[in-house]
């Protein structure tokens, strides 16, 4: 009959099924496998002073890695759409562990969801430079928006700093900050480094020289990344970033 595939092929079609089916549990078992493993990390470290479970290193050279995989088996699926998946993971992960307080504003509320996943706590406050100062007071993670630098500016703790970029598409305007532990000990010779910086410098060729980016402005007073600490400009943090539009 026209419009109906024959038998052998609705045939081949349900084997297909069984098999993924079959894959699916195999996924299945392996998260459980993870999430057993990660309770003996968090009884490991029931007895450490790290308030904040976030480990932006660990994190960025594992992000690096499937990248890589994804280039080199030629997978299918889109990077954004395996990264969210392992981003969703960790964020279980981290809940398993304690959990983690997000602060952010209303407009990166989405940002921040999609890139620390749905198992952990958000919560909004009315302005970046409440979010940075919060995030210190109660020992939480600030998402806050460059856009948003004449906000906050003027109004950053004097402790803290910057730890991460938001690196899936349509968040990269976003910044991480808190007051984390150095990831002592850790290799990351692999990853390419970005600096936050900050100060003055208003010459196009100056910037063009020391390979900086400026982000936001305030006055006469400049955001930038750049490869490296630049004499003159303050460090506010450094982090790897990913910008999947770059990498297509």
């Amino acid at each position: 009959m026209t419009g109906q595939a024959p038998p052998h092929t609705l045939s081949q079609l349900g084997d297909i099924r069984a098999e993924i089916d079959a894959i699916d549990q195999g996924i299945f078992d392996l998260l459980v496998q993870r999430s057993a493993l990660v309770q003996d990390v968090a009884r490991a470290k029931a007895d450490a002073v790290d308030t904040i479970p976030l480990r932006p290193l660990r994190e960025a050279s594992q992000m690096a890695r499937i990248l890589a995989w994804c280039r080199e088996t030629g997978i299918a699926y889109p990077d954004i759409s395996i990264l969210s998946i392992w981003r969703e993971i960790i964020g279980a992960s981290i809940a398993q562990q304690g959990g983690m307080v997000i602060l952010t504003t209303q407009e990166g509320l989405s940002a921040a969801r999609l890139y620390f996943g749905s198992a952990l706590t958000y919560k909004c406050l009315p302005s970046a430079a409440e979010v940075l100062s919060t995030a210190i007071a109660t020992g939480a993670v600030g998402v806050v928006s460059i856009d948003d630098y004449a906000d906050w500016q003027n109004k950053r703790p004097m402790t803290g700093r910057f730890v991460a970029r938001l690196s899936l598409v349509g968040a990269d305007r976003f910044l991480c900050f808190g007051e984390l532990p150095d990831e002592q000990g850790y290799d990351a010779s692999n990853l390419n480094i970005t600096y936050l910086l900050e100060g003055q410098v208003d010459v196009d060729q100056a910037l063009k020289e020391k390979s900086l980016i400026r982000l936001a402005q305030n006055g006469s007073v400049s955001l930038f990344s750049g490869p490296a600490p630049v004499d003159g400009l303050k460090t506010l943090g450094s982090f790897v970033s990913f910008d999947l539009r770059d990498m297509a």
